[in-house]
């Protein structure tokens, strides 16, 4: 096992920590491959494992945990579905809906509610997990609050 210990000046530091935790490691895995075409290694290690500055200091199974966080919080309808429901509601400010469309949105709301109500949570989960605000989370994954 290899361990890879980075000291990076303060500024650079700050820096780092508005990227997202896997974003961080897939730049660390560019930074091995040039490292290994400027000076090929002998041999190839079987497993790196990265030590970064405490400021920095990500586990792999918090980068694990906030990645499935991620997938929540950046879920959304697949296209199709997204395009009828607006259809559906466009159409609802023009003309009444029949009965059938009717219940086709409702089941569309139903829907984006519960997942609303998963992406809050996760969000909540998340600022906990990075001892951020919620609204300072949202900043850092420009996700923009909208109040209804």
């Amino acid at each position: 096992m290899t361990t890879i210990i980075l000291d990076v000046p303060d500024e650079l530091a700050k820096k780092l920590k508005r990227f997202e935790p896997a974003i961080l490691v897939e730049v660390l895995k560019k930074v091995l491959e040039v490292l290994e075409l400027l000076a090929p290694a002998q041999h190839e290690p079987e497993t790196t494992q990265t030590s970064w500055p405490e400021n920095l200091n990500i586990p792999q199974t918090r980068l694990d945990e906030e990645q499935a966080l991620l997938a929540v919080i950046n879920h959304q309808l697949p296209p199709k579905q997204q395009a009828r429901l607006l259809s559906l509601r466009e159409k609802s400010q023009v003309m009444p809906l029949d009965g059938i469309e009717q219940t086709e949105l409702l089941q569309f709301v139903g829907q984006v509610e519960q997942q609303d109500g998963e992406r809050t949570k996760a969000l909540i989960t998340l600022a906990q997990k990075r001892g951020v605000s919620m609204i300072q989370l949202m900043d850092e994954l420009g996700i923009e609050a909208t109040y209804a």
